[in-house]
């Protein structure tokens, strides 16, 4: 979702359209032109909402029409090599919204008083039943001020006509299905067939919103200076969201990515495919790659994909899987052998027969995690050195990095009283501390670390570590931690660097 932030390109194009009005110059019409392009280039939701409310728009304030009309036509143009790609991949796969599906994510009038979850101060107004894409409620705030917005009518009726125009098209187009103008530009307008959420068009609704939240603070301050500036503040503790989840994102980018980068390998198959959300951190680390990958998450899944990830989730996996790698082009492959979880044995026995017959060949083992990256190239091999043995027959393989696990609490884990947070961490410089942090590394705890003799045992070449284990007992839910909360393990090691695991979200009340 992150394409959604750039909605900045909105307001710009109203901008960018009265300024081209005041004086509708040549120069003037490229600059909205130029605008119009950056915002169908960042998000195809924007694209089509917008253009809908800027056309609307455009006979409001529109004396002077060639020039910008020229403009838009060589917008369209170079908009055109982005957009026919999406076009072929629609008919070649069928990448459209059914009925019932676009109808699911069209919210209903309510929707707009739903402010869900993620809202500090109107968490407990928060309707849970209905799905997050429908939490559209803008604040108090806004609305008071928005309507406030009104009594500048005599001053600014032009600007006025504008913001109401695009509040009510994106009111009425984000309940979708439900009205006839979404219903019509589904059936009829190409590209809308590809939007999953028409409650999106309340992005459309916001702007309009803005424009009088503006225009009302405008008028506070010729007659209050200091209560104008009260608002922005107002507007953060009012909007003040649950903290960003950083947690999500793993806080450094594994080895292999950056081998991958340095040397070109080809196209690139990650494993395991879909699993636990695995191809989200695939897409996250392409960007320190950028190599061609066959991994992806979108709306639409191509057929491809489901046929790969079907074969992948084969036991035994067959030969057709690595045939059809072959066939798509894919030279390397990336076993993430930490994610593996109950396949491991199955995977191992398939690169173990596929290492064997020499179709793929092993290039290296990289030490992030406990079990590692390992790294082949589909072709001819026989390298096997005792690592890769080792691994194949299940065993542990030396790292000479940090690592760590958090065993107790899972991801999405319902806590109650008397839990013990407990996991282990391990580190050729040894261990000095490990910390849980809570609520975005707001609150950090200290855990106590113990021995672990059968760990100790089974990872034998972590001799500074006698105490790899670390245990936090809890009574009760401290009362500076958020009953939804992110948990994190934070490691120090003996030469005082930090290691962070990747975070997990669990419910405490």
């Amino acid at each position: 979702h992150l394409q959604h932030t750039w909605c900045g390109w909105l307001p710009l194009l109203i901008v960018a359209l009265l300024h081209y009005a005041r004086r509708p110059t040549w120069p003037r019409a490229a600059l909205f032109g130029a605008v119009f392009l950056m915002n169908g280039l960042t998000n195809i939701h924007w694209l089509l909402f917008g253009s809908l409310a800027i056309a609307a728009t455009m006979p409001i304030v529109v004396r002077r029409w060639l020039p910008l009309l020229v403009s838009l036509l060589v917008a369209v143009a170079l908009l055109l090599p982005f957009l026919l790609p999406y076009w072929e991949a629609s008919k070649l796969y069928g990448a459209q919204r059914n009925w019932h599906e676009a109808k699911a994510w069209s919210a209903e009038p309510r929707d707009w008083l739903n402010p869900g979850v993620g809202n500090v101060l109107y968490r407990p107004l928060a309707d849970v039943k209905v799905d997050p894409e429908r939490w559209l409620f803008p604040g108090a705030l806004a609305l008071l001020l928005a309507a406030g917005g009104f009594f500048t009518w005599r001053q600014q009726r032009q600007i006025i006509a504008i913001a109401s125009l695009w509040m009510a098209l994106g009111f009425l187009g984000s309940l979708g299905l439900h009205t006839f103008f979404h219903r019509f530009l589904f059936t009829y307008v190409p590209g809308f067939r590809a939007i999953r959420v028409p409650a999106r068009w309340a992005g459309i609704a916001y702007v309009g919103i803005a424009i009088l939240v503006a225009l009302a603070v405008a008028l506070l301050a010729r007659k209050r200076r200091w209560v104008a500036a009260l608002v922005p503040l107002l507007f953060l503790i009012e909007l003040r969201a649950a903290p960003i989840r950083w947690f999500a994102s793993a806080p450094r980018d594994p080895e292999v990515y950056s081998w991958l980068r340095a040397y070109d390998t080809g196209p690139i198959a990650e494993l395991p495919i879909d699993e636990e959300g695995s191809d989200y951190r695939y897409l996250l680390r392409a960007t320190r790659h950028h190599r061609p990958i066959i991994n992806g998450v979108s709306g639409f899944v191509p057929p491809e994909l489901l046929e790969l990830s079907t074969k992948w989730s084969a036991s035994p996996i067959g030969d057709d899987f690595l045939d059809e790698l072959q066939r798509i082009g894919v030279r390397t492959l990336v076993v993430h052998a930490d994610r593996l979880g109950g396949r491991a044995d199955v995977v191992r026995a398939w690169l173990r027969r596929e290492l064997d017959r020499r179709r793929i060949g092993f290039v290296r083992r990289f030490n992030d995690g406990i079990h590692g990256d390992w790294l082949f190239l589909l072709g001819a091999g026989d390298f096997r050195p005792p690592e890769l043995e080792t691994f194949l027959a299940g065993g542990y393989t030396y790292s000479d990095g940090t690592i760590g696990v958090l065993d107790f609490p899972h991801a999405g884990e319902r806590l109650g009283p008397n839990v013990q947070f407990s996991g282990w961490a391990l580190s050729p410089y040894g261990i000095c501390e490990v910390n849980l942090l809570f609520d975005n590394g707001g609150v950090r705890i200290p855990t106590k670390l113990v021995e672990d003799k059968g760990l100790s045992g089974g990872l034998p070449w972590y001799p500074s570590v006698p105490r790899p284990r670390f245990l936090a007992p809890f009574a009760k839910r401290p009362a500076d931690i958020r009953a939804s909360t992110d948990v994190q393990v934070e490691i120090i090691d003996g030469r005082g660097r930090r290691t962070l695991l990747e975070g997990v979200w669990i419910e405490w009340p």
